[in-house]
Order: C-alpha cells, then structure tokens, then sequence
C-alpha cells in the first residue's frame, strides 16, 4: 500500500518489468477472462454477501494487511482465512461465505495453474509467481507440484 501510495509498482507489475527488462518471456497461467469468469460463476447472494462484508470491515484494512504480512513471513499462509473470518464475524457477518469465495476462487483454479505451468518447469529456468491463497493446503500448488513429483522447497 506504501508503494502503490508512493507511486511506485506493486509487486506483480515489478516482476513483469524486471523479467521484461532483462529479456526474459513473461506468460500468464490462466487468461483474465478465466478468471473473471470464475468469480460470475459465484452466487450472486455470496457475492453480496461478500462485498458488504467488505465495506463493513474497511476500516480494518491497513491492521489486515498488516497481520496478513506477518502471516507470510512466519509461513503460516493457512492462518489467512480463518483471520478473515474471525474479522468478518466480528461485524455480523456469515463467515462461511468465504469458504464458497476461497473454493471457487482460489482451490478450483489451482490444477489448472498447475497444468500450465508443468510444461513450464519441464523446459527448466521458470519463475512462477501466484498469490498466497494458491500455495497452502492439500489443495494448494505447493503439494500438487510435489504430487506432480516436483521438490518443493521455501526459499529464504
């Protein structure tokens, strides 16, 4: 939020720049139309839902982010939902509706971003970067990648 307030790239236009920039080819693993698909294929009713969930926790935001980076760094990625449950309860919300939004939009989609990115790795020398929410749980990249025979490890 700092960077984007300063102007500056956020991170996924970063990458692209820097790969761009020294030549590197730069592919998506889903088309936008794919995705966008994906989140009108939600029930109108959780999508509603879902955005005044939203509104109602605005103010929470910047102490979200915050906590959600805390998250990251000590590799406890899983802890995201059930933290943004815990918020959304809090303000009388249905926090059941975001295991419909988090099914839909991050679980179903991540063997298809596993199958595109395969012949990715097969040619070697690949960068993949996805959101958080693609990486955790038996679901997850990280162990469709090792159940795809791959080693995955975190780097540090």
């Amino acid at each position: 939020m700092r960077r984007t307030a300063a102007g500056l790239d956020a991170l996924d236009p970063k990458l692209e720049k820097s790969a761009l920039a020294s030549g590197k080819r730069v592919v998506g693993l889903e088309p936008l139309a794919s995705q966008i698909g994906v989140i009108a294929n939600i029930d109108g009713r959780v999508q509603v839902a879902l955005l005044k969930a939203a509104i109602a926790t605005i103010d929470l935001q910047g102490d979200q982010f915050e906590v959600l980076h805390l998250q990251y760094l000590g590799r406890d990625l899983a802890a995201q939902v059930p933290f943004a449950k815990y918020l959304i309860a809090q303000r009388g919300f249905d926090p059941t509706m975001l295991d419909t939004f988090t099914k839909e939009l991050a679980t179903k989609r991540n063997v298809g971003m596993r199958d595109a990115a395969l012949p990715l790795l097969e040619r070697g020398k690949a960068f993949i970067a996805v959101g958080a929410l693609h990486l955790f749980g038996q679901d997850g990249l990280v162990e469709l990648f090792r159940r795809a025979g791959y080693r995955v490890i975190a780097v540090e």
